[in-house]
């Protein structure tokens, strides 16, 4: 993960998203992508592999 990414909170996979929740998990991380809120830490990086650091760092 990268240098700073999450501002010192826990990885997004620490916080047991059940299944049937992904598609809500999903569009929030594309509707704070297209806010400016975070940003991908690797831009070619594949889907599966995205991790998305805050704007503040």
């Amino acid at each position: 993960m990268a240098q700073g990414a999450l501002c010192g909170k826990p990885p997004p996979d620490s916080h047991n998203i059940d299944t049937k929740n992904s598609a809500t998990a999903s569009r929030l991380i594309k509707e704070a992508l297209s806010a400016g809120v975070v940003r991908l830490s690797d831009p070619n990086a594949a889907p599966k592999m995205r991790r998305y650091v805050p704007r503040c760092a």
